[in-house]
């Protein structure tokens, strides 16, 4: 849209036409005669304009907000150009409607460059005091004659002013609105996010949230306080990881980007893992007065991520480790600068090959899921038991005080063996051979490899009572 059919549409928008126009004339008691009068004037002023101009310009030229404006040569050139030929229009031509549009367009002009209205106003009164002497040499050479011409030149100069104003103050309100309408979409849109977004006012002691949406309330269980702010994240220890929310900190005192993940567990719920990530936010000195922060709920991808972790590193049978995790074990605790002494248990259950293959695979597989119940109550927290695949089970004694302690941890699991297994109505009786070798009596690299050739002797000993040796 060009600037005359801008214009134009906010004229008709202010509600500036004909009609209008005649009532601001009327009540400004502007006439025909006016422009007569207007005539007698036009050459002295332009005379006297000609001598003012420059001490007009320093005077815009020294202050700042006006100084800015006028920076460039060529915009001071063109402004000087266009008051001329405005102030030469002032006195010869008759407001009609293209006039009009030209002083609606002023005060559009003035309020897109950020210009007030009190540099305009002031302007034109530094533009009037330098006609005053003109003027009343005026007055004394043509007496009444003279102060109705100055009385029309101020009629005009008032019907100027209130048009350009008029259409400022009209475009800053549509600026306003505009401005308010973006900030209430803006603020929807946060308030719409999944992700929890929040502002922190680094301003302040205890950096409060001084601005959280929906989201961030629903995953973190915050609400606001009587004073409308939300304690920083950082208070809450007793929720939140606080050795991640370091990093956090951190970046907030260097007043940089910054990234985490947490863990936290808001009220009684189940805990949550989230990624933060915050940037520093700069008042227009570009000083950072701000934070903001964006939560991303990856609670899922984690619970996806420990199944995964889960499977690769355990039976899906009896949800014991496997031979992978078994290893990491094995090389984690042998594998230290100072290694503690271990006991490992080499398990065979005896007859299992027979259950199964005459009963089934469906039977086979609980009674396995049972033994392996069984088993893990016989042992401590540190201790570690796999399945090592079939119906073989290694167990790993971290800590174990000698042969004595190994063979007391074995017996003690042929014993949990002995009762009867219920299983789909059936009532099976299963026991256990079980070979043990030492760390470090019997070596790192052959460890896991003698107690299995211990068990193999067992096998070989054809039918002795003995189900334990080493």
């Amino acid at each position: 849209m060009n600037q005359h059919l801008h214009s134009e549409s906010l004229a008709h928008a202010m509600g500036i036409d004909p009609a209008e126009i005649a009532e601001r004339r009327a009540f400004l008691e502007i006439e025909a005669s006016d422009r007569q009068r207007l005539a007698q004037l036009q050459t002295p002023l332009k005379a006297a304009w000609d001598g003012q101009a420059d001490a007009f310009y320093e005077h815009l030229l020294s202050f700042a907000d006006t100084r800015t404006l006028l920076t460039d040569p060529e915009v001071l050139k063109r402004l000087r150009n266009a008051h001329g030929q405005y102030f030469q229009r002032l006195l010869a031509e008759a407001p009609d409607w293209q006039y009009v549009q030209n002083r609606v367009n002023v005060g559009l002009v003035h309020q897109r460059i950020g210009l007030e209205p009190k540099w305009y106003i002031g302007a034109y009164r530094k533009y009037i005091a330098s006609l005053l002497p003109t003027l009343l040499d005026e007055c004394e050479r043509r007496g009444e004659s003279a102060a109705l011409a100055i009385d029309s030149l101020f009629k005009i100069i008032t019907f100027d002013i209130c048009l350009a104003i008029d259409s400022y103050i009209y475009a800053e309100k549509q600026a306003q609105a505009k401005a308010e309408a973006r900030s209430k979409l803006r603020e929807r849109a946060m308030d719409s996010s999944t992700n929890g977004i929040f502002i922190v006012d680094i301003q302040k002691s205890g950096f409060p949230i001084i601005y959280a949406n929906a989201a961030f309330r629903r995953l973190t269980g915050l609400q606001h306080s009587p004073s409308d702010t939300i304690p920083c994240l950082c208070q809450h220890d007793g929720a939140w990881d606080t050795s991640c929310m370091r990093h956090i900190q951190q970046a907030v005192g260097s007043r940089s980007e910054g990234y985490t993940v947490l863990s936290f567990t808001p009220g009684e719920g189940e805990t949550r893992w989230v990624e933060l990530f915050v940037s520093p936010v700069e008042n227009l000195e570009g000083t950072s007065t701000h934070y903001i922060g964006i939560l991303h709920d990856i609670t899922e991808r984690k619970r996806a991520e420990r199944h995964l972790l889960h499977q690769a590193t355990h039976d899906p049978l009896t949800g014991l480790a496997n031979r992978y995790q078994l290893h990491q074990k094995l090389t984690q605790l042998t594998d230290t600068t100072s290694p503690t002494s271990l006991g490992v248990l080499f398990l065979d259950l005896d007859r299992f090959k027979v259950i199964n293959d005459s009963l089934g695979h469906g039977i086979g597989d609980e009674l396995l899921r049972q033994v392996a119940k069984r088993l893990k109550r016989c042992l401590r927290g540190n201790d570690t038991i796999a399945r090592f695949g079939g119906d073989e089970f290694v167990i790993l004694l971290d800590g174990v005080q000698g042969a004595d302690d190994a063979h007391k941890v074995a017996h003690k699991l042929i014993d949990t063996l002995e009762s009867p297994f219920i299983v789909q109505g059936h009532s099976l009786f299963i026991s256990t051979s079980i070979g043990i070798s030492l760390f470090p009596e019997h070596g790192k690299g052959s460890i896991s490899r003698s107690s299995l050739k211990v068990l193999n002797r067992l096998h070989r000993s054809n039918g002795s009572d003995r189900k334990v040796a080493m």
